[in-house]
């Protein structure tokens, strides 16, 4: 009976923790932004990307001067998208945030 008992108590146990784990895994761990953002020049392309680049979190980045657009994927345990924002509004560019969508629509060459 005993046995029994510690059997049964360690299945719980992991049944539970199991279930936990893959709740855990299940949370988003990047977040992906898309921006159209007016730039003048190349220079301007570079400046945002070097501000960006070095934003604590950012994962990939992406901006295009030629279509105006720029992309950052993010770590959420690290940074969020009002400081991301932030990060372009430093170099005094205001960004306007889009879909997804959007962006692929301004990025694709037809």
């Amino acid at each position: 009976m005993k046995k029994l008992a510690i059997t049964l108590i360690t299945l719980v146990s992991l049944v539970g923790f199991s279930a936990t784990a893959q709740e855990i895994k299940e949370a988003p761990k990047t977040q992906k932004v898309y921006f159209s953002c007016a730039m003048d020049c190349h220079d301007c392309e570079q400046k945002l990307g070097d501000e960006l680049r070095f934003t604590k979190g950012v994962k990939d980045l992406k901006v295009d001067y030629a279509t105006e657009t720029i992309f950052v994927e993010f770590k959420t345990a690290k940074t969020d998208k009002s400081k991301i924002v932030a990060a372009i509004e430093k170099k005094e560019y205001q960004p306007k945030e889009i879909t997804e969508e959007d962006y692929k629509k301004l990025t694709t060459k037809e």
